[in-house]
């Protein structure tokens, strides 16, 4: 699923395996990615979690300067993703760094409606025969 995943990162509007591409800001397949996984009340309607998935996630462009969203609309599981690529950890560290100073500032007593948020980290697993990303890694 992983590989799957990886495989699609550029591709703007495909069903992922954890759902829709619906913004598509990553421009180059990156060393590592941040994948983050948010779900908001469900008093929320569809189109009001849209908006608050991207005013969440901006603070992701701002921190890692490129950023790639979907959601999942239907089943058992109403979410959104994102996936933020960097190259090293002093990257992700300057990311993280942007995105918390944001964090403890607007969204400090901003209304998101979040239930629950997730962050993982994956990491790209080369075939060294074909340099083709094989598989991936979560934290």
């Amino acid at each position: 699923m992983l590989n799957d995943f990886l495989q699609v990162l550029l591709r703007p509007y495909w069903l992922s395996p954890r759902g829709l591409m619906t913004k598509q800001g990553m421009t180059k397949m990156p060393k590592y990615v941040l994948y983050a996984s948010t779900a908001f009340a469900p008093h929320l309607n569809h189109v009001e979690m849209q908006a608050k998935a991207e005013e969440f996630y901006s603070a992701y462009d701002e921190g890692f300067g490129e950023r790639n969203r979907y959601e999942h609309a239907w089943g058992p599981e109403l979410a959104f993703y994102a996936t933020c690529g960097f190259e090293s950890y002093a990257d992700f560290a300057a990311g993280v760094n942007k995105v918390m100073k944001i964090f403890e500032g607007r969204f400090a007593t901003a209304n998101l409606n979040i239930l629950n948020h997730r962050d993982d980290i994956l990491v790209k697993v080369m075939d060294r025969e074909t340099n083709t990303a094989v598989a991936a890694a979560s934290r």
